[in-house]
């Protein structure tokens, strides 16, 4: 994988450009195609929709408002260390 720095002008004539191919894809495709794409996008919003609907609210845990179903046998504890690592950096324990 290649690192790229770019400046706000390099940045804008890049997503110019992207915007160019994602246009010229668009264009090309068929009526069944575009359709096909629908479906597939209907379902991944009703996908992440119910994923959502899954989620736990850090700040409702924190507030005392919903409780954490989490054991250290079932390694969540860990998870959410690494989580907070990833999140506010390694801390000395």
């Amino acid at each position: 994988m290649r690192q790229e720095f770019l400046r706000a002008s390099a940045i804008q004539i890049r997503q110019n450009k992207d915007h160019v191919e994602y246009q010229q894809h668009q264009d090309s495709m068929s009526i069944d195609e575009h359709s096909q794409l629908a479906v597939i996008r209907a379902d991944e919003y009703q996908y992440f929709s119910e994923a959502a609907d899954a989620e736990i609210d850090i700040h409702d845990i924190l507030a005392g408002d919903t409780a954490a179903e989490i054991s250290h046998a079932g390694s969540e504890f860990a998870e959410l260390l690494a989580i907070e690592d990833g999140v506010l950096g390694p801390v000395s324990r």
